[in-house]
């Protein structure tokens, strides 16, 4: 899992989002990820086909298609001047705060599931872009409209000291 401070953001750019998701799904998974063809399963009960694979290879699988990719730069310091704004009275918590994206959403998109613990991942949304759906687990939703989060400006240490 990559995080970098505000400080890296600004003096370098991330790698490919699908290489990230990539090695993740390795380190996680050295056997691999199969995905089987629903209609090949014998099973008294309806099998269901996910929309978007579980943990690392959902991302892996947004990130190829480009409904997800690593933030800019540009995104990250407007999101720091963003809270600036949002939260007067917190500025100092945010000037020595550490912010991290690790992937913005560029379009209408079903978030894997099974990103908890160890999958922590924070999203930033772009502005006119809907919300996600299906649960970040224990990492953030940022919303680039109005800069808010789906927990307040300490979502999932997002603002943290």
């Amino acid at each position: 899992m990559l995080k970098l401070p505000v400080g890296e953001f600004l003096t370098q750019e991330r790698p490919n989002a699908a290489a990230d998701a990539e090695r993740e799904i390795f380190m996680y998974h050295p056997g691999g990820f199969r995905m089987i063809d629903v209609k090949s399963v014998i099973s008294p009960l309806p099998v269901l086909e996910p929309e978007t694979p579980p943990a690392e290879a959902g991302l892996f699988q947004l990130a190829m298609s480009g409904a997800i990719r690593p933030p800019r730069r540009s995104e990250i310091e407007n999101l720091v001047e963003g809270f600036r704004r949002q939260y007067p009275t917190r500025i100092s918590d945010i000037q020595r705060t550490s912010f991290w994206v690790d992937y913005v959403i560029t379009r209408e998109i079903m978030l894997p599931p099974g990103l908890f613990g160890s999958h922590l991942k924070n999203f930033l949304v772009l502005p006119g872009v809907p919300a996600p759906r299906g649960n970040a687990g224990h990492g953030c939703l940022i919303f680039a409209d109005g800069y808010r989060s789906n927990n307040g400006p300490h979502c999932g240490g997002i603002l943290r000291q």
